[in-house]
């Protein structure tokens, strides 16, 4: 009885901090780093799960929560990153098994990203956030035109529809899963903690370094650029993760989590907080991206290369369309990312604040 007792006030304390880290106590927050051991996390967790099928309800019935994998048609990555996250947590939080394909497309007009365009998923995770993204009404071009949300009517195949007849998808919050001082160790821990309540957007460096052997991805070396995943589900305690690519991976594949920090996996990787999505309908907080000022330095967000952080020169060294204040690497030519990895975090465009040791605020 003694021994039961013991283990049960282990598993409250270690739970505690599993979820604590994971934000049980409410988000925004600042974690305290804790995590569970290896040993502990392999007591708490299932060894295998997926989103892709899982028995949520106890039934016996395996449901699948994720979505449709999507081709990319440009250099979106972060894009396809932050709306596929989105699609798979609202049909968990709200146990929603049919079809739910929402708009890449509204996203690439709205905060006007060009097919060409490298970006953060972070970012377009704060936009979804802050004003709603739509189901797919779009022709999808990867280029950006016009954002009609803050138009009366959205332009559906049966015609013109009223906006305030339309769901705007949305979430209360997002947060860090892992980030880059992490140990390498302790960040196959957090993403199996995190797993528990759904999928995970996580960062690599550029595709191109991983190589597939068998039914196996594994990391060969290191190319420079980046790419964001989703990742639905580990096994054997997170040996390896299944990661949901939309960049020409026609299924879901399985990575080797040893070895992957050669390839900067799971460098940064961010997780939409469960149980915190919903659907806004005529609400009238409709977003016109061009008219939007978001860090009030008198330049409108469309033509801002720094929308999230005041810059009113526009100083831009190195001419890859993201300001220097918010280019981790301005003198480096390229998406802020993995060309500097000893550059200051708090550089990116939604900055890792830190508050001492291994703390760091959930947005």
């Amino acid at each position: 009885m003694q021994k039961i007792l013991i283990l049960l006030a282990m598993l409250v304390v270690v739970g505690c901090a599993v979820l604590s880290f994971i934000g049980c106590e409410g988000v925004p927050s600042v974690t305290d780093g804790s995590l569970p051991s290896m040993e502990d996390a392999e007591k708490l967790f299932p060894r295998n799960l997926s989103w892709a099928s899982i028995d949520t309800d106890g039934d016996g019935i395996k449901e699948n929560y994720a979505t449709p994998i999507k081709a990319q048609p440009c250099t979106d990555c972060f894009v396809y990153g932050a709306v596929g996250l989105l699609e798979i947590q609202y049909k968990i939080d709200h146990k929603f098994v049919a079809s739910l394909d929402l708009s890449e497309q509204n996203a690439h007009n709205c905060l006007r990203i060009s097919c060409t365009a490298a970006g953060d998923d972070r970012t377009v995770l704060s936009y979804i956030r802050d004003y709603g993204i739509v189901e797919e009404r779009y022709s999808r071009t990867g280029d950006w035109s016009r954002c009609k949300n803050c138009d009366n009517y959205i332009k559906t195949e049966q015609g013109y529809t009223p906006i305030s007849e339309i769901p705007f998808f949305r979430f209360k919050r997002w947060r860090y899963v892992t980030i880059p001082d992490m140990p390498y160790k302790d960040k196959r821990v957090a993403l199996v903690a995190a797993l528990q309540d759904g999928p995970v957007g996580v960062s690599t460096s550029g595709w191109s370094g991983f190589r597939t052997v068998g039914d196996m991805k594994y990391c060969v070396d290191f190319v420079s650029g980046g790419h964001v995943v989703i990742v639905i589900g580990y096994i054997n305690h997170g040996e390896a993760f299944l990661v949901k690519n939309s960049h020409g991976e026609p299924r879901i594949i399985k990575m080797m989590f040893a070895g992957g920090d050669r390839c900067a996996f799971a460098r940064i990787s961010v997780q939409i907080v469960p149980g915190s999505t919903y659907t806004s309908w005529g609400t009238g907080e409709y977003y016109c991206y061009s008219e939007h000022d978001n860090d009030k330095d008198l330049i409108p967000d469309a033509h801002d290369n720094c929308p999230w952080e005041k810059n009113p020169r526009q100083e831009d060294r190195d001419g890859d369309s993201y300001g220097d204040v918010c280019d981790k690497c301005p003198k480096d030519k390229g998406p802020p990312g993995f060309e500097c990895p000893k550059a200051d975090e708090t550089n990116f465009i939604l900055p890792i604040k830190y508050y001492g040791g291994r703390q760091w605020v959930m947005y």
